[in-house]
């Protein structure tokens, strides 16, 4: 009982994670992703922090930065997802299930955007995020869930 309870719970926090970004306005999103960008080149180059080359880097790197982001937490997502219904001990249409909570998550997650000063919802990143969640989703659903069913069945 209590680890259905956790895994919705963590379901839970990991959406109000995505969603509390979503609120953060462009500036502040934008920010972040620079910080980080600027972080790791720092830490793995000899780049130093307000050259022109790390602009360079940063204007590079934005946008595939904050595109992996969108494609982490959604892939996050659905594997919790799938994790709570294997707890719960649903059997059928996982991969289904899992999707649509995702795609509806997405789609309701990029329209809360189009009400925050500097963003915009896209319908590119709904595709994004849904396709993130869709192979976490299958994989999760591939290599744990069948691997415990062989399993179960060669005992």
């Amino acid at each position: 009982m209590i680890k259905k309870i956790a895994s919705v719970l963590l379901i839970l926090l990991w959406m109000f994670i995505i969603f509390s970004f979503s609120g953060d306005t462009g500036e502040t999103s934008g920010g972040l992703t620079e910080e980080i960008i600027v972080k790791v080149t720092t830490t793995l180059t000899d780049i130093k922090e307000g050259t022109k080359e790390m602009q360079d880097v940063i204007d590079k790197w934005m946008f595939p930065t904050r595109k992996a982001a969108h494609y982490f937490v959604y892939f996050v997502l659905a594997f919790l997802i799938m994790n709570t219904l294997f707890i719960m001990g649903v059997k059928r249409h996982t991969l289904i299930i899992t999707g649509i909570i995702c795609i509806f998550y997405a789609m309701s997650d990029e329209y809360h955007q189009t009400f925050v000063s500097g963003r915009t919802g896209q319908i590119s990143d709904v595709l994004l995020d849904s396709s993130a969640a869709l192979i976490s989703a299958f994989l999760y659903h591939r290599f744990i869930l069948m691997r415990f069913y062989r399993e179960k069945k060669s005992n």
